[in-house]
């Protein structure tokens, strides 16, 4: 998936608004989110609205079939008595899938924010050790 273009405009930082028809798993994890990115000094605007509610509804559902995989166990017993994979097995895997690339988006993955190699550490670099 090609990086995200960095914005050129002036952007008016602001807390998006939570639509009022989300459900109440949704719900949650939009309050979380929001304060996940405060928290990763992530500047909110009103214009990552769609894009949070995207994420809040795909991380309800993977919790959902979480849920049914829990329960019912990663292979389930058809009425014939045939043993297949759990459908919520494959819907998990799709849903978090797409919750991946949305994180990305909203800058939540170490990829996003430039890998995850952390900070360079003082001293000589691998070519000073490479010529000495």
């Amino acid at each position: 998936m090609p990086r995200p273009k960095k914005q050129i405009n002036e952007l008016t930082p602001g807390l998006p608004d939570k639509p009022s028809n989300l459900s109440e798993a949704a719900s949650h994890h939009w309050d979380r989110l929001i304060v996940e990115m405060e928290n990763s000094g992530i500047v909110l605007i009103p214009g990552f609205r769609a894009i949070l509610v995207q994420a809040a509804v795909l991380q309800a559902d993977l919790a959902d079939a979480w849920d049914d995989i829990q329960k019912h166990g990663r292979y389930i017993t058809t009425k014939s008595g045939a043993r297949k994979l759990n459908p919520a097995v494959a819907d998990a895997h799709t849903t978090r899938e797409k919750l991946m690339r949305v994180l990305y988006q909203l800058g939540l993955t170490p990829k996003a924010i430039g890998g995850n190699s952390g900070k360079p550490e003082d001293g000589p670099t691998l070519e000073e050790l490479l010529a000495s």
